[in-house]
């Protein structure tokens, strides 16, 4: 009498846990099936389904979980791993004992109560629920007969994510901008950063806490800083967007909002960043190993303009990409989909929240 999905999580072996794993759960009547993906150590967003019968619940073993890039190992009951060891993804087959599953910490299960027991608990609630209505209905409306045709308010469950096609459009058009400067002044870098809580610790901090295309400029030893940070300024008063100043350094960027948009509910994001950046720059890309919340580097010899580009409508996030004058690259960093869950109180006289 616990969730399933919280069982499934303690099937996962230790060194599985840092990479997104289908666990199949099969009850002892053998009339419900679920699946559900474990990513680390907890289950990933929307990923639970329940499948009718055990043919259906084979399939999308063998579709969601063997057949798919994005899924690493494919757990399932003992006695029905024969049925899938055959076939394409046959090494991802991690059989496990229903029996060694335990209930995660903090996880209590419900109480079985007898029928009496069910029906004084439905009474009591009944009761109080009656009374705590009708005394808010007092306390705001004063008395008198509630309206028959007010109805209840009610919760709406959304999920968004990041926009993040207009963010890499606004970059990809901010960098093709005019962007003065003194010409003591030398650009070493450019680039954007999409997540400004993951900036890059060598750039200057910058107001704000919007996205924001930049360009990164030196002074060299042999100019006067008070004299040269002077001329900066003055070139600079003509710039449209603003200017993190340090002694021998000035960042010009172009803030743009982040905003986030709603997805299906049936939506899952592709946890396997490094198989869609392949895909996208077909062998023009060199990535990194995985880390923190599903994020990877990848350097492509590609402009940095081209990167964006090639990027915008993906399903991943960009959290910041450069590239460094006469670097011949371009550096980005890229997670997996991050979603947003929150509840929608809602009623008769439109949405609030």
């Amino acid at each position: 009498m616990v969730p399933a999905a919280a069982l499934a999580v303690s099937a996962i072996q230790p060194d599985h846990e840092s990479v997104p794993c289908l666990v199949g759960l099969a009850n002892d009547a053998g009339d419900r099936f679920l699946t559900v993906v474990i990513s680390e150590g907890a289950p990933a967003v929307l990923s639970e389904a329940l499948h009718d019968g055990v043919d259906a619940w084979i399939e999308a073993l063998r579709t969601d979980g063997l057949e798919t890039g994005s899924v690493a190992r494919v757990y399932v009951p003992e006695d029905r791993a024969e049925g899938l060891a055959d076939g394409a993804g046959a090494g991802k087959l991690v059989p496990f004992s229903p029996q060694d599953l335990v209930v995660p910490a903090g996880i209590v299960p419900l109480r079985r109560l007898g029928r009496w027991r069910w029906f004084a608990a439905g009474l009591v609630s009944i009761t109080i629920s009656t009374g705590l209505v009708y005394v808010i209905w007092w306390w705001f409306l004063g008395g008198g007969d509630p309206d028959p045709d007010v109805t209840a308010a009610q919760w709406r469950t959304e999920i968004s994510r990041l926009d993040m096609e207009p963010l890499l459009s606004h970059c990809d058009q901010s960098l093709a901008a005019f962007w003065p400067m003194a010409p003591e002044w030398t650009l070493v870098e450019e680039g954007c950063v999409l997540d400004p809580a993951d900036r890059p610790s060598r750039l200057p901090v910058v107001a704000g806490d919007g996205a924001y295309a930049y360009r990164l400029y030196t002074l060299a030893r042999e100019w006067n800083e008070y004299l040269a940070g002077r001329a900066a300024d003055s070139v600079t008063a003509r710039f449209t967007g603003d200017v993190a100043r340090e002694p021998a350094r000035r960042l010009l960027y172009r803030l743009a909002p982040r905003r986030e948009r709603l997805v299906n509910e049936t939506y899952r994001p592709t946890r396997d960043v490094g198989a869609i950046l392949d895909q996208l720059f077909v062998g023009r890309v060199e990535t990194g190993e995985p880390f923190g919340a599903g994020a990877i580097n990848a350097r492509t010899p590609l402009e940095l303009r081209a990167t964006l580009r090639r990027v915008t409508g993906a399903d991943l996030d960009v959290v910041h990409a450069r590239r460094a004058v006469g670097s011949g690259e371009t550096v980005l960093r890229v997670r997996s989909v991050q979603l947003r869950t929150e509840k929608i109180r809602i009623g008769d006289e439109g949405d609030w929240e």
